[in-house]
């Protein structure tokens, strides 16, 4: 209950990080953001412990949708940094969108869904790790980054592999994608400003 207010209340703030200080020049990335905040936000609306199987369907779908949405992020800022020669088409990035669409085909099968979820995520986790080793990337060389990373990936494993072990697990996950989370948007939000020649306009 506790975390999962905490995670909410986070999202909140980091909702207004975005929409007050992302520059309008990464107009797209802003946007994407914006929308994938406010669906997490809506999305914990149907995580209550009581949830009927409608409403657990409806926060899958939204959770999927976000996870698309994260990486359709990543592979905007991964595009605007790659020299102009070698950048892929535009409208790819937008690719990871297809993916709430397949996921309709197998919404009944639980363990098809938790090695997509589960891959998705790693998928968005390793892509955010390689980024930090850009050199011309938002939070490279930012220690910061480093420890959004860190954090983020620990709230993976103890959601992932831990849970089970103890009934505080479930707090412990949501309060380290909390942090993470946070610092993560923070850092973001300061640097953009200094580095927007590598960022797509």
């Amino acid at each position: 209950m506790w975390g999962q207010l905490i995670l909410f209340i986070t999202s909140v703030y980091c909702l207004y990080l975005v929409i007050s200080k992302v520059s309008s020049k990464n107009s797209d990335i802003k946007s994407i953001l914006i929308i994938s905040i406010l669906i997490w936000i809506i999305s914990q609306f149907f995580n209550s412990g009581d949830a009927i199987q409608i409403e657990n369907t409806i926060a899958e779908l939204l959770h999927i949708l976000n996870i698309s949405l994260v990486l359709t992020i990543l592979l905007i800022i991964v595009r605007g940094l790659r020299p102009a020669i070698f950048r892929y088409p535009y409208f790819l990035v937008y690719s990871p969108l297809l993916v709430p669409l397949f996921f309709f085909l197998i919404i009944d099968t639980y363990l098809i869904k938790t090695i997509i979820f589960m891959s998705t995520q790693g998928i968005a986790l390793l892509v955010y790790l390689l980024l930090l080793t850009e050199e011309n990337a938002v939070a490279h060389k930012s220690e910061f980054g480093i420890i959004s990373a860190l954090v983020i990936i620990a709230s993976y494993v103890s959601y992932w592999f831990l849970i089970d072990f103890h009934p505080f697990m479930e707090m412990i996950w949501q309060l380290l994608l909390s942090g993470g989370i946070l610092v993560s948007i923070v850092t973001f939000t300061r640097k953009t400003e200094h580095q927007q020649k590598f960022m797509i306009e």
